[in-house]
């Protein structure tokens, strides 16, 4: 069996631990920490002569400096090439995520009154130039793509880096490159992952240095991003392999939570799909249904699939939902579906998951392709710490104050004795003098 069946107080401490961390510390690994370092430090050294070295030599594919970004000619025959249904899903995609996101951008400048005299508030400015990093080692993910560059054309940021790895033939995605086109963002990147990082992080011929890079990946690239993040550039961390977690009563249907489990299991090895359950009967025919749905998959996606819930997922049987909640906190999932009789009270009690879908009806498929919320979120109980990307990841924000004389008046003996405490003098002085020139009077 596949999908392993175990009692929430019997789970063997090495499993416990897969449940629990997936595979998020693969990527501290410290030969995979070094492997990134080592690719960094030559692109460093050697620029995009390092890039198209690293993607003939871990791609397998050779292009010269020329074909390092992506032409007029590909953008164009892309279109020519992608089907019609393709560009209609790909055209949903993009409209929903821009209203997400647009529903969540703050405004550019907040102001509110803190005490008479005194204003407060904050000003929302986008990162000047970010770079998004695009995986395809596994498949072509231009749903990816939107659900990182939608949020920072929303946020405003004026410059955008895209690095996707090319496909063994040198080409790249026809619906991802459409997808940049319609959006604008037509500076791509066609490089090996690591060392694309290492460009946007340090700055190459081709690729300039960014501010933030926004992307998911598996431990290579995760390592990748934390060198960068180590380098002084803004890192949106800890979007690694994809893993999912239904929380389900019996009056869930076992095929469709053995279907949802599957669509998480099928992205690759280090992904995982995780039931919770206070119902026996329930794991018993989800376990059952997994076998019977997992043959139908093509064979290099059940390779990923059974691979996954062999190494990272099961079907946890707690006492109670209470105790399927309890996990689920602890655990802190990318992706937790909710499929019980009454599944908002349950959704109410998660605070630790990247992404809560309520119903059987909320598949994961939708959320990844079509409904326009984040599909970017963190993974490997970083979703305790951290949020999904949106507008917000490509935000900064400056505190904003403005006091008149009454204002500052009242907060002068506050200001002057905390300063006199602090052994700061000319913190105290400041105000002495406004007094003085009866500023304050």
């Amino acid at each position: 069996m596949f999908l392993q069946i175990y009692r929430a107080q019997l789970i063997p401490p090495d499993r416990l631990e897969k449940l629990n961390y997936r595979s998020s510390r693969d990527f501290l690994d410290p030969q995979l920490f070094d492997g990134a370092k080592r690719i960094a430090e030559d692109v460093r050294a050697r620029g995009d002569a390092a890039l198209i070295d690293a993607t003939a030599r871990f791609d397998d594919v050779s292009i010269s400096g020329e074909q390092l970004r992506v032409s007029e000619e590909e953008f164009r025959q892309a279109r020519a090439a992608l089907p019609a249904d393709v560009l209609a899903a790909i055209e949903t995609a993009i409209e929903n995520h821009r209203r997400y996101n647009e529903a969540l951008l703050p405004p550019a400048l907040q102001l509110f009154d803190i005490a008479e005299g005194v204003v407060g508030g904050r000003k929302a400015s986008p990162i000047r130039r970010v770079a998004l990093y695009v995986p395809s080692g596994k498949g072509s993910y231009p749903s990816t793509f939107i659900t990182i560059a939608v949020p920072a054309l929303v946020a405003g940021v004026p410059e955008i880096e895209v690095i996707v790895p090319p496909r063994r033939d040198g080409t790249l995605d026809p619906a991802l490159l459409v997808a940049a086109d319609l959006l604008g963002t037509r500076n791509v990147l066609r490089a090996n992952g690591v060392a694309g990082i290492a460009a946007a992080s340090i700055g190459t011929e081709m690729l300039p240095k960014v501010r933030k890079i926004v992307g998911p990946g598996g431990p290579m690239i995760m390592a990748a991003q934390y060198y960068a993040h180590l380098q002084g550039v803004d890192v949106a961390l800890f979007f690694g392999p994809s893993e999912c977690m239904v929380i389900a009563d019996d009056s869930a249907d076992a095929a469709l939570v053995a279907a949802d489990l599957l669509n998480e299991a099928e992205h690759g090895p280090e992904s995982s799909a995780i039931l919770l359950t206070d119902s026996s009967s329930l794991a018993e025919a989800v376990q059952l249904e997994v076998e019977r749905q997992l043959p139908g998959l093509p064979e290099w996606r059940r390779e990923f699939a059974s691979s996954a819930l062999e190494r990272f997922g099961g079907a946890v049987v707690t006492d109670d939902l209470d105790q399927a909640v309890a996990l689920a906190n602890e655990w802190a999932n990318e992706h937790v579906q909710v499929v019980t009789r009454d599944p908002w009270r349950i959704a109410h009690r998660l605070v630790h998951a990247s992404e809560i879908l309520v119903g059987q009806c909320t598949t994961f498929s939708a959320i990844s392709y079509a409904v326009g919320v984040p599909a970017c979120l963190p993974t490997g109980q970083f979703a305790s710490t951290y949020s999904a990307v949106t507008v917000d990841t490509y935000l900064r924000f400056s505190a904003v104050a403005s006091l008149d004389a009454k204002g500052l008046r009242s907060l002068a003996p506050a200001i002057t004795a905390l300063a006199r405490h602090e052994d700061f003098p000319a913190h105290a002085r400041s105000i002495e003098l406004r007094r003085e020139q009866g500023l304050l009077s």
